[in-house]
């Protein structure tokens, strides 16, 4: 029994600290002061006292806590289920006075004192701390006599220790108990621990950019800079720890996304909804492309008759019979369901909801058996249905749905988004609570008319911001139409989830401006764009102005889509004009039917597919469907606190009066050597903590204005957190880019840089780096490079280059690629389309011979001489 008693006050308290008494008790009073600060925790019950030792400057001081169990039920607590109620100072006024227990009555006053021998005495415990007055003494009872009479040796003990050094020193005053800080203040709790997860934003920005602004001998916010590292170190040993640990559960979810135009389902959509008629790629992504290859490509995929890509199943594709491969979830977002004007005004019918969801159920075939529908929701047009397999389906709760209108005036529902919010906790065989995996899908419909780009950019930002879920409000379909009465949250954004896939679309009509960056479409001409889907289709995905807004960061910042393969969803016929392939001739096509997600560091979301289904012509736009896979690790309640609490005690305070941080560097010089154009290299510094308290560093910049490292440097861990006692590895990689390399190539070939790395409440240390660069043929401008009299890396001097009619005709470096790809490897096939492997391509710069094979899959293997 001591034992656990002891395991237990361990897993709360510091490393610093030693436990020298524990105590089991049960409280009978507490204190005001108590019970404002903590009223969280049960004001009866079970308590554990616990005498803690620190000695600092070889003083010894003292202090009681006092632990509470954290939950109501304390039948069953384990060691991290408890906290520190309160923490007590033994200074020189501290004073525990024993009585004789009257448990009927509560008469704490004094009464004839048994021996403490005497088996089964119940005792009462009144503790003064005596550094306030006012405060009511804390009163307890026990049964546990040897475990009393420890824990009153050792206070009486530390108090005359106290008392020595205090007479020794001459002072009359109390120690001021610094250490005692982490015990004594309301710690706030890590928001891992907390009812839902944090936003997907802040986890995915770099941490380094959420600090406050510092520079050399300028810190900045320390106290809050502290909080921000301290969170994202204590989640990153969750990762490391429990990740790998726990184990997961596979979601498989299919995602599709329909304008339907107002229309109601008039056709079979099972090939969007099942997916299993799986065509190939019509357009391979960019990266795999070369312009070399487009038309013969180009012919490969489409009919020279119809223009119509070719439908094909792949050789692997699973048998769809079995079910191993069918979703877990299916999720159907569709935009302009109604278009109404009455619906704009009041929306009580749900016969347009109804025919759809009765649609998917039709199109799932024999396996709609399978499926049930577990929520929707519906804001005038735009409308969004979660699907899942029954046997699933007691795995779901906590079903939230919200809604913003951002059409006319702003407000009006014909534009705007839906969105549903859904908890996921996996079957588990094992015995405890589970921690559910949160989910989130979005619909959204933006505005229209290519000059409208600025409008669906604010939408964007407007719907971020409005788009939240309310305590308590649950979808209208819920079979969950109450929240827990022990649940008490605020109102929680769409990013505060583990997943989040969000479809979107945009109504493309006939301006065909080339000028704006979030048109949702392309930035080409019309007769361009028409050409290209006949003999380039390729070059078209690094034109949808998605991407580029994406890129740019004007809207979905940080969110992912999967290189898009297929043809423009938008605009398809509808009793009019329109080319051999279907498009509308008045209007550009346009990939205007979207899926995107945002990925989490917590939970793995895996895209396996993204396509659109040209079979379905019942509207002017095709739908698209995506498939992932989501990773659900399985934490335990129970294990996911403990492993949390571990950490943060060990943390939780990084200031204080008594000590300051101190690291040490183990090397403050890093030399990288002779470094080539394209090549990453790569060094460690260890950074230890010789200090007595935990210690955050970041790395700044010389002044307010300067960068805090040169294009060249990555710093792998910007910011970080050291534990007393331990250590840590910081990357520097160094890695010279295009551009770079161009003014390497004509200039200083000596790098060199000052890295400062700041310590909180601490001092600066300064990281000496050097590097020297090895000139290369590459990244140069050709017309320079024809004019270079020796090989560049034995040129000694730049300015030396030949007269400009004396320049060769070409680069001979140039000149013998080509020489040899004509003579030995014309013939091969993919040359310019199979993307080389970076390590082939690595040699073929630096290596310097004068051979090349083809590789057994018909790739070649340059060996040519040296082109560096």
């Amino acid at each position: 029994m001591a034992n656990d008693l002891y395991n237990t006050v361990k897993a709360i308290t510091r490393s610093s600290e030693t436990v020298k008494a524990v105590l089991e008790t049960e409280l009978i009073l507490i204190s005001d002061r108590t019970r404002d600060n903590k009223s969280y925790l049960p004001s009866r019950g079970k308590r554990i006292l616990a005498v803690l030792s620190h000695t600092e400057l070889q003083r010894e001081e003292g202090c009681l806590l006092v632990l509470c169990p954290r939950y109501w039920d304390e039948s069953s607590a384990a060691p991290h289920d408890y906290a520190v109620e309160e923490a007590i100072p033994i200074g020189i006024n501290f004073v525990i006075t024993i009585t004789q227990s009257r448990r009927n009555t509560l008469d704490l006053r004094p009464s004839n004192i048994v021996a403490l021998s005497q088996s089964r005495t119940e005792l009462s415990l009144a503790i003064s701390p005596g550094h306030d007055s006012a405060a009511d003494p804390l009163s307890f009872v026990t049964q546990d006599i040897q475990g009393l009479q420890l824990v009153l040796s050792e206070c009486r003990r530390l108090k005359d220790s106290l008392m020595r050094a205090a007479d020794g020193l001459g002072q009359t005053r109390q120690s001021t108990f610094a250490w005692t800080a982490p015990y004594m203040a309301k710690v706030p709790q890590p928001s891992i621990l907390t009812s839902g997860p944090p936003d997907l934003r802040t986890l995915n920005t770099p941490l380094h950019t959420l600090l406050s602004p510092a520079s050399a001998g300028a810190p900045g916010d320390e106290a809050s800079d502290i909080e921000l590292i301290r969170e994202d170190w204590v989640r990153s040993k969750i990762r490391e720890e429990l990740t790998s640990n726990s184990g997961t559960s596979l979601l498989r979810i299919r995602v599709g996304t329909f304008n339907v135009n107002g229309k109601l389902p008039t056709q079979d959509l099972s090939t969007w909804v099942q997916g299993h008629r799986v065509r190939a790629d019509f357009i391979p992504p960019l990266e795999q492309m070369s312009p070399l290859s487009l038309g013969e490509i180009a012919r490969d995929l489409f009919d020279n008759e119809s223009g119509l890509p070719q439908l094909t199943k792949p050789e692997s594709s699973p048998d769809v019979s079995d079910g191993s491969h069918d979703p877990d979830i299916l999720v159907f977002g569709f935009q302009e369901v109604d278009l109404s004007t009455e619906a704009l005004l009041y929306s009580t019918s749900t016969v347009r909801e109804d025919a759809w969801c009765m649609a998917l159920f039709a199109s799932l075939g024999e396996k709609a058996i399978l499926y049930e529908k577990l929520v929707s929701k519906q804001l005038v047009g735009m409308l969004l249905i979660v699907i899942v397999r029954k046997s699933l389906s007691p795995c779901f709760g906590r079903l939230q749905s919200g809604s913003v209108g951002a059409g006319i005036m702003g407000v009006m529902g014909n534009k705007g988004a839906v969105a549903l919010r859904v908890e996921y906790t996996p079957h588990s065989q094992c015995v405890g609570q589970r921690k559910p995996a949160v989910l989130t899908f979005v619909n959204s419909h933006l505005a229209a008319f290519d000059e409208m780009y600025e409008r669906r950019n604010a939408d964007f930002q407007d719907l971020s911001k409005r788009l939240v879920f309310e305590p308590g409000m649950m979808s209208d379909t819920s079979p969950q139409q109450v929240m827990p009465d022990n649940i008490t949250e605020g109102s929680r954004s769409v990013f505060e989830t583990d997943v989040l896939i969000w479809m979107v679309s945009v109504i493309g009509l006939t301006n065909y401006s080339n000028d704006s960056d979030l048109n949702y479409r392309i930035n080409l001409s019309d007769s361009d764009i028409r050409g290209l889907l006949s003999s380039e289709p390729d070059l078209i995905d690094d034109e949808i102005r998605l991407g580029l807004a994406i890129r740019t960061k004007k809207a979905f910042d940080g969110f992912c889509e999967h290189p898009i393969t297929h043809l423009p969803s938008y605009r398809f016929s509808m009793g009019i004009v329109a080319d051999h392939r279907g498009y509308d001739v008045k209007r550009k096509p346009a990939w205007t039917d979207r899926i995107l997600y945002f990925p989490s560091t917590m939970t793995a979301c895996r895209q396996s597919n993204y396509t659109s289904h040209p079979e379905i012509t019942m509207s002017d736009h095709k739908p698209v469907s995506a498939e992932f896979e989501v990773d659900t690790v399985l934490f335990d309640m129970s294990e996911l606190n403990a492993c949390v609490l571990s950490h943060w005690k060990n943390v939780v305070n990084l200031k204080s009066l008594d000590s300051s941080p101190k690291v040490r560097l183990r090397d403050t010089m890093v030399d990288f050597g002779s470094v080539r154009h394209a090549c990453r290299a790569v060094k460690h510094i260890k950074v230890e903590n010789v200090g007595d308290i935990a210690c955050s560093y970041r790395f700044i910049g010389a002044t307010p204005e300067a960068s805090i490292h040169p294009e060249w440097i990555t710093i792998e861990r910007m910011t970080g957190l050291v534990p007393q006692g331990s250590d840590t590895d910081i990357t520097i990689s160094l890695f010279i880019g295009d551009s770079l390399a161009t003014c390497l190539n004509s200039g200083n070939p000596e790098l060199a840089c000052t890295l400062i790395m700041h310590t909180a409440y601490g001092k600066d240390h300064f990281i000496t780096v050097a590097a020297k660069y090895e000139r290369t043929c590459f990244a140069n401008n050709l017309e320079w490079l024809a004019r270079l009299p020796v090989p560049i890396r034995t040129l000694s001097n730049v300015d030396v280059l030949l007269p400009a009619d004396r320049a060769t005709s070409a680069p001979r470096e140039v000149m013998r690629l080509i020489n040899w790809l004509m003579s030995n490897a014309a013939g091969v096939v993919g040359l310019f389309v199979r993307p080389g492997q970076p390590e082939l391509i690595s040699q073929i710069r630096e290596v310097r011979g004068v051979r090349m094979f083809v590789s057994e899959r018909n790739s070649p293997a340059i060996s040519a001489w040296t082109l560096a």
